[in-house]
C-alpha cells in the first residue's frame, strides 16, 4: 500500500535526511520503496529482509545496532552496511503496512529520543495518510 503513495514517501524521506543528516529509507511489507542519504542506494527498489518484516508485523519500534546479536538486515539478499537503525512500524487502520527508518554508518552517530520523535512522526503520518 505505502507504493501508492510513492512520490510523496520519496519527498518524506529525503526532508528526513535533510533534518537528520543521516540515511532513511520508507518500506511497505515488500520492498524498499524510497530511500535517500549515504548509501542509500544499496536499499532503493530492494525485497525487505525476513527480519524487517516480523519487526513491522511486531509493530513496536525497534533499535538495533550492527554489533548486538539482534542486527537486522534491511534488505533480504544482503546484510546492509549500517550500524544503527531506528525502525518505526506504519500502521494504517490497526494493519502493519510498512516502516520508517533512520540508518547510521557511523558507530559515532548515537540515534536518540530525537530521532525516535522523528520517525513516529513520519510513521503516524503516512499511516494517516493511507487511510484517507
Amino acid at each position: 500500500p505505502i507504493g501508492e503513495l510513492n512520490t510523496f514517501a520519496r519527498e518524506y524521506v529525503e526532508a528526513l535526511v535533510q533534518t537528520t543528516g543521516l540515511a532513511a529509507c520508507i518500506t511497505d511489507r515488500d520492498l524498499v520503496v524510497a530511500a535517500a542519504g549515504s548509501g542509500s542506494r544499496e536499499l532503493e527498489g530492494k525485497e525487505i529482509s525476513s527480519d524487517l518484516d516480523a519487526v513491522i508485523a511486531g509493530r513496536k519500534g525497534r533499535m538495533v545496532s550492527q554489533d548486538s546479536r539482534e542486527n537486522i538486515s534491511v534488505i533480504s539478499d544482503a546484510m546492509d552496511s549500517f550500524c544503527q537503525k531506528m525502525i518505526q512500524p506504519i500502521l494504517c487502520a490497526s494493519d502493519a503496512i510498512g516502516a520508517v527508518i533512520l540508518l547510521t554508518k557511523s558507530e559515532k552517530t548515537a540515534l536518540g529520543d530525537t530521532e525516535r520523535a522523528l520517525v513516529r512522526t513520519a510513521a503516524g503520518f503516512l499511516g494517516r495518510q493511507m487511510e484517507q
